[in-house]
């Protein structure tokens, strides 16, 4: 199969008034997950200018987001 055969995304991020921030799917046999914003999963210790930690940060689900999602590209839930 060539380049985009097989692939079914969806969007499961997305920012209010803004284009989609996040995806997931199947290509082939295979899973993958799209992220477009490093700043959710930001701990607030990289780079020289610190976008806050957005991963510990309790308005947000950002470490649950992560963590499921490599949970799913591992297989271990459906």
């Amino acid at each position: 199969s060539g380049p985009g055969q097989d692939a079914a995304l969806q969007t499961i991020a997305r920012l209010p008034g803004r284009a989609d921030v996040g995806m997931a799917g199947t290509v082939g046999q295979g899973r993958v997950v799209i992220y477009g914003d490093s700043s959710a999963g930001s701990d607030g210790t990289g780079g020289s200018v610190s976008d806050g930690d957005a991963w510990h940060d309790p308005s947000q689900q950002n470490a649950a987001f992560f963590l499921n999602a490599v949970s799913w590209l591992a297989g271990e839930t459906e």
